[in-house]
């Protein structure tokens, strides 16, 4: 794996409003940053609140050795686990933490992740089908995914994860070109998205981008993941306690929009019951009726930062 410098740590994305909702000046609260990265959240968390204390989880081991540097200022308010952030309340309990005030997940590929050709998350570089959050597992790669899925399997992730309106045609055409010779590079697979999917409106993503996005998805069972954190979060979080999430693309956003709905609700009864039988009651208060988004000046120190979009939700009744 490639190795990581200080000019590549960006800043992290809507700081000032995880700073806002999520992060109290003053009072001993515990904080779980549940994809720490390379700490830029955390940091922020830190030096905000001299009291507070900070949970951190990653995947990625070169991330955690550079965010373990970059935290050390904090000495023993900084914990770090490496694994998956749907382990949320196993990591806890091995550090004794019973419940914890705030929860923060940035969902989605980190601009460093991206920025290394040998991860292969990214449509520009040249690089290995990887893309594996944790590249140390054995889980399954992007090119075995494209090298073994049947096409009804390839047609499911490019249609549900990457939403591309001609999947049929574009795993008929993965399925043809490995017959000649095995998925490898992303090189490939982008001279392949080109030819098959109908170029873009100007507004929109790039042909390859959707595929990849696609890929990564499965690769890592990103909304799966994100769907147990959630679950899971809500077990453990204080009464009042806050979870913020950014996520980047409409299926997560999705996601996160819905859990908060239904935990926000007094009844999940069918429409067109007399009266409540589900005996549901609300374990959420929404904080932000619409998502947040960043400003005009983020976007332009960080364009990357335009899709980010950032939904908080309170406990109550813990």
């Amino acid at each position: 794996m490639g190795k990581t410098n200080e000019n590549m740590i960006h800043e992290p994305v809507m700081a000032e409003e995880v700073l806002e909702h999520l992060v109290p000046a003053k009072g001993e609260f515990r904080f779980v940053d549940c994809t720490l990265g390379f700490g830029g959240h955390s940091c922020l968390v830190l030096k905000k609140n001299p009291d507070i204390k900070v949970l951190g989880i990653d995947q990625d081991m070169n991330a955690i050795d550079y965010a373990e540097k970059r935290l050390s200022f904090a000495d023993d308010r900084i914990l770090i686990e490496k694994g998956r952030f749907s382990s949320v309340s196993s990591f806890m309990i091995k550090n004794d933490w019973k419940y914890a005030d705030f929860f923060l997940l940035d969902i989605g590929v980190s601009s460093q992740q991206i920025d290394l050709p040998e991860r292969g998350f990214s449509y520009r570089y040249n690089g290995p089908l990887d893309m594996r959050m944790d590249s140390k597992t054995g889980n399954r790669t992007a090119a075995q995914i494209l090298n073994n899925y049947t096409f009804s399997e390839l047609v499911r992730i490019f249609k549900d994860y990457g939403e591309i309106k001609q999947a049929g045609k574009l795993a008929a055409a993965v399925i043809e070109r490995r017959k000649k010779k095995t998925w490898f590079k992303t090189g490939e697979l982008v001279d392949l998205c080109e030819k098959v999917l109908p170029r873009p409106r100007k507004s929109g993503p790039p042909v390859p981008s959707l595929c990849f996005q696609a890929l990564r998805i499965e690769v890592n069972n990103e909304l799966g993941e994100l769907q147990e954190a959630l679950k899971a979060i809500l077990g453990v979080a204080s009464e009042k306690g806050r979870i913020g999430v950014i996520s980047y693309h409409s299926l997560e956003d999705r996601i996160v929009k819905n859990f908060f709905r239904r935990e926000a609700s007094d009844c999940l009864c069918p429409p067109g019951l007399p009266e409540c039988v589900c005996d549901h009651k609300p374990s959420l208060k929404i904080i932000t009726k619409k998502p947040l988004r960043p400003g005009e000046k983020e976007i332009m120190r960080n364009p990357r930062s335009k899709s980010a979009k950032m939904r908080v939700a309170e406990k109550i009744n813990g």
